[in-house]
């Protein structure tokens, strides 16, 4: 298996004006696909303004979550083979259900329908999950036939969080948790992160909150 790779250039390029931040990603792309992701956050009664000084990161998961996201369906397809094999043993041999022997192939089709599908899954949501994250907030872009556009301001967010599962300890990612205030969605994930982009997207995010605080 291949090592994660890591997202190398987080910070702004030197001798950049703040204008230029606000419209070029860090690691030199152009802004993230897509209709924006909202409006310039004009000042109100008791919000300071955005600053233009903060540094503009998009990016996208890494390509090791593919991996991750196929082992982690390779966990659930064993675990509900197992359970469907034992429930048509128990019918085939000792319950001796009738039904039971014309049942055992189509079983066995769903089980390879679904393995396919937990194979094939993960390149697509990959392929169409990003992120950007700018003075006014973080923006996500994802889904494949539905496309969804999750815009965060930054005054929203409440506290942020990494999670880790086993799996993907084990290459090296993190999920970026967002607690938001006065919205459908009171937890924001991104995930397949890198540990270090993770960090530098986290620390940006409590970063804004702190001055905010002030």
């Amino acid at each position: 298996m291949q090592p994660p790779e890591a997202h190398r250039n987080l910070a702004p390029e030197a001798g950049s004006s703040p204008t230029a931040d606000a419209e070029k990603c860090s690691d030199g792309s152009g802004a993230a696909a897509g209709p924006p992701p909202g409006p310039a956050a004009e000042p109100t009664l008791g919000q300071p303004a955005p600053r233009a000084d903060v540094a503009v990161l998009c990016g996208k998961p890494e390509l090791s979550w593919i991996e991750s996201e196929r082992w982690a369906g390779l966990v659930a397809w064993l675990c509900l083979a197992s359970a469907s094999g034992a429930g048509l043993a128990y019918s085939l041999w000792i319950d001796r259900q009738e039904w039971a022997p014309a049942a055992a192939p189509a079983v066995a089709l769903a089980l390879a329908a679904l393995g396919a599908w937990f194979w094939a899954r993960p390149p697509k949501l990959h392929a169409r999950l990003s992120y950007r994250l700018d003075p006014q907030g973080l923006a996500i872009e994802s889904g494949r036939l539905w496309r969804r556009w999750t815009f965060v301001p930054r005054q929203r967010v409440q506290f942020v969080d990494l999670v880790s599962g086993p799996i993907d300890q084990r290459f090296g990612l993190a999920d970026l948790v967002l607690h938001t205030a006065g919205s459908e969605a009171a937890e924001i994930r991104l995930p397949g992160l890198s540990l270090e982009v993770a960090e530098r997207l986290r620390a940006e995010l409590l970063s804004g909150l702190e001055r905010e605080a002030r």
